[in-house]
């Protein structure tokens, strides 16, 4: 038997069609009326002013780590801790919603089979890749998600994939434990703020993720599947500091045998204006760059040399069989954004 395990990011829930980039919600939120001044400031100051620098969640949280040294007054830990809490709790409110807009009813049978086929695909490149591995050999799959919404579980059911072990949001999910911060302590500039115990215990992961009981035994399940497993296939997630932790721990896993592979899918696009119109285009040069930058990516975080990950590391772009449809969706939010704290 062979165990594949994946790797589940936000990048998956864009492929189904969901606005649930950092972006989108980033557009909603500087809009929320506030009669806090410390939270008004906060969006208006260190989100607004600094888009270009904050596109991605990763962006986000690390540079919330930056943003920090911005807190000064009598209570920056406080202060900083309630800025915090408001974007999440609006967050997820966010989140909700959008996840609303999916219509399952609605879900084709041809929809499903390709979500199927994407699985099989995956099943298909262990054998290909997996040294000894018996032919006819049961493959089985394990899903560590990073992202919080339940739409890979939903489309897992309604597909009707039974040959996996553990689905794990280790993240959290919805109406269940965020896990949103910087990977460590260092990654906070404010002294005052980063030696502050409350802050650590939600903004800093791996604290975070051993302070509470539940969240600390999902950890030790997750580092479990990595350890057990013969391949990784990571699926539309960022490789950045601030899941650090987790690509180090990938990193161990590839450096304890020479039979260990890992293959990444992500998209290669380029867009361009003409006309009024946006055409999206590639080429081979485009496509090249992308997989070193991957690469370049991986074996930052991971802490590997470039000779080990040499040839035990697969980068796919544009595939042209994973996931390729989007799911069904109300034209808008039934509700609006509740905002919490607000």
């Amino acid at each position: 038997m062979s165990n594949v395990t994946w790797i589940i990011g936000n990048g998956f829930d864009l492929c189904m069609g969901l606005k649930t980039k950092y972006i989108d919600f980033y557009k909603v939120y500087t809009n929320i009326e506030t009669n806090h001044s410390h939270i008004r400031s906060f969006r208006q100051e260190i989100l607004k002013d600094e888009l270009h620098g904050w596109k991605n969640w990763s962006d986000f949280e690390l540079n919330m780590g930056k943003a920090s040294k911005k807190f000064g007054g009598e209570t920056p830990a406080e202060d900083f801790s309630s800025c915090f809490s408001d974007f999440i709790d609006n967050f997820y409110s966010y989140l909700r919603d959008e996840y609303a807009r999916i219509q399952w009813e609605e879900v084709t049978k041809e929809k499903l089979d390709n979500f199927r086929e994407s699985i099989n695909h995956i099943a298909e490149k262990s054998r290909e890749y997996i040294k000894g591995l018996p032919i006819g050999s049961k493959i089985t799959h394990n899903f560590l998600q990073l992202n919080y919404t339940n739409t890979f579980d939903e489309l897992l059911k309604l597909s009707q994939i039974n040959c996996f072990e553990k689905n794990l949001h280790i993240h959290g999910k919805l109406g269940g434990y965020p896990t949103i911060g910087v990977d460590n302590e260092t990654q906070i500039e404010n002294k005052i703020i980063r030696e502050s115990k409350g802050v650590k215990t939600f903004f800093v992961k791996q604290s975070y993720l051993e302070s509470n009981p539940e969240v600390s035994m999902l950890k030790k399940d997750a580092l479990s599947v990595i350890n057990d497993s013969n391949m990784i296939c990571v699926f539309g997630a960022s490789i950045g500091d601030t899941d650090k932790f987790w690509w180090e721990k990938i990193g161990e896993w590839i450096k304890s045998s020479n039979d260990k592979n890992i293959i990444i899918f992500d998209a290669c696009r380029k867009t361009e204006e003409k006309d009024n119109s946006v055409i999206i285009t590639q080429n081979n040069k485009d496509i090249d760059v992308k997989r070193d930058e991957i690469i370049d990516r991986f074996i930052r975080f991971s802490g590997l040399e470039e000779k080990i990950i040499k040839n035990r590391m697969i980068v796919e772009l544009n595939n042209p069989i994973m996931f390729k449809f989007e799911l069904p969706l109300k034209k808008q939010h039934e509700s609006e954004l509740e905002t919490v704290g607000a």
